[in-house]
């Protein structure tokens, strides 16, 4: 049902976090993963590394 919702209506999103990610990194003009990585960089004080 989520699919055919998000097809009929491509604006929805279920998870609205998710919408104010894509909305602060188009303000901030970058993308939404080099936002996610300053936030990363601001709470924890170290660069994310791709090592899990």
């Amino acid at each position: 049902m989520s699919f055919l919702r998000t097809f009929l209506q491509p604006d929805y999103e279920e998870l609205p976090e998710r919408t104010l990610v894509g909305n602060a990194a188009n303000i901030l003009q970058i993308g939404e993963f080099q936002l996610l990585q300053l936030a990363y960089f601001e709470w924890l004080e170290q660069e994310m590394t791709g090592n899990a």
